[in-house]
């Protein structure tokens, strides 16, 4: 498996902590801005990665060292093996190498393809449904590859440091917790259970939304569940919050929403924008009963007591993500 991204070193590190916390624990080679893995289940691998924030593509195939001819001989034992008569094929190229340009190693495949009388005829074709052979080439070797997954992007987990991320009633603040994780924030997750003032199925949302927050964290998360006290609106109460609990977890920025540009990442973004975000950072139908934009509220700031109170009713939940981390958080979780 050949994995792109940004961070080097930094990059290697994150990645064999979130294959070892998940029992996979491949082997890794550095070829920069490149990482190969082996393992024997890369495609198992692949699922586990691909939502991790950081990383921009996933391949699944064969390396090689050596230099340009090594890697169409590779690509050409791989279009024997795989392709069959008739197929429509899409070549890309990806190279790293600074005397060799990507549209000239796709036109040296293409030609090494075509020109061998035991590759099958294939048409070639741009079409999305079309079989897609990736060839890469760095200096020190390359990658051919079938099958490859879009990840994340951005930039590693904690590379930006820690932040504090309060989810509060809308799926803005979930997303906005999202687009930090994907800047390279390492993340603590808060929220209030502002039960009567808020709906049971609301605060059973945001436990799903920090559960599933937490499946991009290769070293999981916990999530701080605070208990509303007599007065105060819950968005007024995080404010109040906020202080301690960067002391308290070393946390250098907040992350809140809605707020203002420098602390809300989702300040600029429409409802389906939005919308849209969720449905990437959720798998499958995770609908969340939360509204997409934040509803108005008037709430007065909380003394010093009041603070001290809610943080002495302090529901802290080691989370697992996804489905499964959701459910088992559910059951922690004293209602």
């Amino acid at each position: 498996m050949l994995v792109q991204g940004a961070g080097g070193a930094e990059l290697d590190e994150y990645i064999a902590e979130a294959l070892r916390r998940r029992g996979l624990g491949p082997s890794l080679r550095a070829s920069a801005p490149f990482l190969l893995l082996d393992h024997e289940d890369p495609v198992e691998v692949a699922y586990a990665l691909a939502r991790l924030p950081g990383l921009e593509r996933l391949f699944v195939g064969w390396s090689c060292g050596g230099g340009l001819d090594e890697l169409l001989r590779l690509a050409r034992r791989v279009a024997r093996a795989y392709f069959r008569r008739g197929d429509s094929v899409s070549v890309r190229a990806l190279s790293e190498d600074p005397s060799l340009s990507p549209e000239e190693l796709e036109l040296h495949a293409v030609s090494a393809l075509m020109g061998d009388p035991r590759v099958p005829r294939f048409e070639l074709s741009s079409s999305e449904e079309a079989l897609t052979l990736w060839v890469v080439a760095w200096r020190e070797g390359g990658f051919v590859a079938l099958r490859a997954y879009e990840g994340l992007g951005g930039r590693p987990y904690g590379s930006e440091g820690r932040a504090l991320a309060f989810l509060t009633y809308s799926l803005r603040s979930a997303v906005a917790a999202f687009l930090a994780l994907r800047r390279g924030y390492g993340l603590q997750l808060a929220m209030v259970d502002a039960r009567p003032h808020m709906a049971e199925e609301q605060i059973e949302a945001l436990v799903k939304a920090a559960c599933l927050l937490s499946e991009h964290m290769p070293a999981g998360a916990s999530l701080a569940i605070y208990r509303y006290p007599l007065r105060g609106s819950p968005r007024a109460q995080l404010a109040c919050l906020a202080p301690p609990l960067l002391k308290r977890w070393g946390c250098s920025t907040l992350i809140a929403s809605p707020s203002d540009p420098a602390r809300d990442p989702t300040y600029w973004l429409t409802e389906q924008e939005v919308l849209a975000l969720w449905a990437k950072l959720s798998p499958g139908d995770y609908a969340l009963s939360l509204p997409p934009k934040e509803p108005e509220e008037e709430g007065a700031p909380l003394g010093q007591g009041e603070v001290e109170e809610l943080l002495a009713h302090e529901s802290l939940l080691e989370l697992e993500g996804g489905a499964l981390g959701y459910h088992r958080a559910l059951d922690l979780y004293p209602w």
